[in-house]
Order: structure tokens, then C-alpha cells, then sequence
């Protein structure tokens, strides 16, 4: 089980990591959303269903969003670890709260 010392000094290392992650995430999402605009003004299709489908399905679409996947997985993997070290220390306040109280 990990130390409190250590899950506190895991969340100040990762805090910069966090919201770098977390704000590229929403720089992904418009530039997503751009592309897809811009893409169905290119084309020459007349109906918007088929505009919408062929600029889903353009390689530059594609790219954009694997590499939003990717930002997504990182962000998530190290939220998830986040969440695992604050819940360790909030464990570990309940514990010694306790053990003062005479609970334990």
C-alpha cells in the first residue's frame, strides 16, 4: 500500500501534467469541431447527412481524432491514478481521526 507521504507527493507532480492534459482535451474538442466545419464546406456533396458522413471519414478527421483518443487515454489514466492517491490519503485521515477518537 502506498505511503501517504508518497500519494501526496504523486499529486503535486502530476498537478502540471493534470491540467496540461485536461486543456488539451478541450483544444482538441474545437479543433475537432473546426475541421469538421471546415471539411463539409468543402465538400461538393449537396446533402448535409453526406457532407457530415464524408467529413467524418476524411484521413485528416481521422488522424485529429486518434490523436484526441490518445489525449483522452492519458488524461484519464492519470485522473484515475490521481483519484487513487487522494483516496488513499482520505483513507488514511479517516484512520488516524479515528484512532483519536478512540475508535480503533
Amino acid at each position: 500500500m502506498l505511503r501517504v507521504s508518497e500519494c501526496l507527493e504523486n499529486l503535486v507532480k502530476t498537478d502540471d501534467l493534470h491540467g496540461r492534459l485536461k486543456g488539451s482535451i478541450k483544444g482538441y474538442e474545437h479543433r475537432l469541431k473546426a475541421l469538421k466545419a471546415s471539411l463539409k464546406r468543402q465538400s461538393a456533396l449537396t446533402s448535409d447527412c453526406a457532407r457530415e458522413d464524408e467529413a467524418l471519414a476524411h484521413p485528416d478527421y481521422q488522424a485529429l481524432l486518434k490523436e484526441y483518443e490518445g489525449m483522452c487515454i492519458d488524461f484519464h489514466t492519470i485522473d484515475a491514478r490521481r483519484q487513487t492517491w487522494a483516496l488513499t490519503i482520505e483513507v488514511w485521515r479517516s484512520q488516524n481521526a479515528n484512532k483519536r477518537q478512540g475508535n480503533i
